[in-house]
């Protein structure tokens, strides 16, 4: 019986720590989401824009954050800033990852 009592708190123990982790975790994320925001040349900084996107889809995949959460930071922007930088990353990604995606029209464009 002594066995159980402390096979049950050492579950416990264990949850709790689990769940201290998870909201350490939580914590984080929004520091370096408002730090991004704060500082400009961590927004113009593509990597650290797609690293960031990267660990928020990951994020809400897993469950440690609400999509309406991630969604909170980027919602406090007007929509034009937001279209426009949704429109950056896409063609930064087509350019460097998939440039069969571009149409030969874009490029006459630019």
């Amino acid at each position: 019986m002594a066995h159980l009592i402390s096979a049950a708190n050492q579950v416990k123990d264990i949850q709790v720590n689990l769940q201290a982790s998870i909201d350490s975790l939580r914590q984080q994320y929004f520091k370096l989401q408002e730090a991004k925001d704060k500082h400009q040349f961590l927004e113009e900084n593509r990597f650290v824009r797609y690293e960031m996107l990267e660990l928020q889809e990951l994020l809400v995949r897993a469950g440690y954050i609400d999509p309406e959460e991630a969604e909170k930071f980027s919602a406090e922007q007007p929509y034009e800033v937001r279209m426009d930088r949704a429109a950056r990353i896409f063609y930064e990604y087509v350019q460097n990852y998939a440039p069969e995606l571009i149409s030969p029209q874009y490029q006459d464009l630019f």
